[in-house]
């Protein structure tokens, strides 16, 4: 019998809003002088990655009511994180949802956008992104 568990919608919110500001940390510290990669990995982007792990397995509620609406949003930190995580969903294919983003978004939401869409691995990005690629 399966037992779905309560959203803890504080946690999540805590996720995203501390994903959005370690992204901005783990891309200055991949460029600041004081960093070895290795220190890269086991700081900045561990505690980034551990956020966007919880977004992920938050699932199709977390995507409904945070992820989505974060596309969106003015902060750029944000945008990346929950554009990343909503490519990661392993029960719901968001990229529809995130291709129509793009295509709406302005630079430098569209940056933001296209920073967690090149860090994907996903085979189906190239075809459905390339006919954006002429719209500005």
């Amino acid at each position: 019998m399966s037992r779905s568990r309560a959203v803890r919608w504080d946690i999540c919110e805590e996720h995203l809003d501390e994903a959005a500001f370690l992204w901005d940390r783990w891309e200055r510290a991949l460029n600041a002088p004081n960093y070895a990669i290795g220190e890269v990995a086991v700081g900045p982007e561990e505690r980034l990655l551990a956020h966007l792990d919880g977004l992920v397995l938050g699932g199709q509620p977390v995507a409904d009511k945070l992820l989505l609406p974060a596309l969106g949003d003015d902060d750029t930190g944000k945008v990346t994180a929950a554009t990343w995580a909503l490519l990661q969903a392993e029960d719901a294919d968001h990229l529809g949802a995130i291709v129509e983003a793009v295509a709406k978004a302005g630079h430098k939401i569209r940056t933001a956008l296209g920073r967690a869409l090149g860090l994907c691995h996903r085979g189906d990005l190239h075809a459905r992104l390339l006919p954006l690629l002429g719209k500005s």
